[in-house]
């Protein structure tokens, strides 16, 4: 055999053995066992507000699960430890059984465990109101996880084994604790849910005027270059009373990190002196995922020399 012939034949030969690799490619293949890791942005409620929070995280994905059954079992499971802002939504042992897509809608089945009361539910009218509000922001986590990448635009949810006149599987009004069997319309992405900077803001604010001194210091922080302002404390005694007026949605600072908010409010110092706020640029700050009031910027609001 001569040189040229052992050339062609050794060629030959590593034609072949990339062929299945080449093809492997082509086709999608995976090894059995394999995962992706992927970047996914998950909502869950902020607090014992009416406002869902994102986060941020990497999921495991399974060669033989979609990205979208991934996504509804990591809303199930809940916030990653150490989100001590967010709050689960789904009832304890709630399982998918399906993910299912058909063109821009997803189909998602849950088992019956989906429609049992969540933990601190009660009776009477405040409680009814705060299960409903539970529900509409757990359907509201869904579909907005579900529709973040633009793929999808509305989510059908369907029940395994639910209890209702009609014997469709879809999800009845009874989920949300109204006395009606009649089917809504699929989950759309729901904007009006999600915090800003502004509700934030708000929120935090209002545990001030609520006087709730501890959850209102565990929302306060400084960003590096003000780290000094952690060392001088807020004294609960010493805050003024004040009164919210309005507060805008916020705009965000170019790197994202940090936003800018306009407060309208009156305080009132302990000498019962009145003082008018308005159109005060309250500075908000992203750590951890969490939006948080500068500590810096409550020196400044309360007439304090700021850093």
């Amino acid at each position: 055999m001569n040189r040229r012939h052992k050339a062609l034949v050794l060629a030959a030969v590593l034609c072949c053995a990339a062929l299945p690799a080449l093809a492997g490619g082509l086709l999608g293949f995976e090894a059995p066992g394999s995962q992706r890791s992927l970047a996914a942005v998950l909502y869950f409620r902020y607090q014992d507000s009416p406002w869902l929070g994102q986060e941020l995280r990497q999921l495991e994905v399974s060669h033989t699960q979609s990205l979208e059954r991934a996504l509804v079992e990591a809303l199930l499971a809940g916030p990653a430890p150490g989100r001590d802002s967010y709050r689960p939504l789904f009832p304890a042992d709630t399982q998918v059984i399906n993910v299912l897509a058909e063109g821009a809608r997803l189909y998602v089945t849950f088992s019956a465990r989906l429609l049992d009361p969540l933990p601190g539910e009660g009776s009477g009218p405040q409680a009814l109101e705060e299960a409903r509000l539970r529900r509409r922001l757990a359907m509201a986590a869904l579909a907005n996880t579900l529709t973040e990448t633009g793929e999808y635009t509305s989510v059908q949810v369907l029940v395994l084994d639910q209890p209702q006149a009609s014997g469709s599987m879809r999800l009845s009004q009874r989920y949300f604790l109204e006395d009606s069997d009649s089917l809504p319309d699929p989950q759309k992405r729901d904007e009006d849910s999600i915090l800003t900077p502004g509700r934030a803001a708000g929120y935090i604010l209002g545990l001030w005027q609520k006087q709730e001194w501890g959850r209102f210091t565990r929302l306060l922080a400084a960003s590096p270059e003000d780290s000094e302002a952690l060392n001088r404390a807020i004294s609960p005694q010493q805050m003024p009373l004040i009164t919210l007026q309005d507060i805008s949605p916020g705009s965000l600072g170019f790197e994202g990190r940090s936003a800018i908010v306009l407060l309208k409010a009156s305080l009132q110092g302990g000498d019962g002196q009145v003082r008018q706020v308005e159109d005060f640029p309250l500075r908000m700050l992203r750590q951890d995922q969490d939006w948080l009031l500068s500590l810096p910027s409550l020196h400044r609001l309360l007439g304090e020399e700021g850093p």
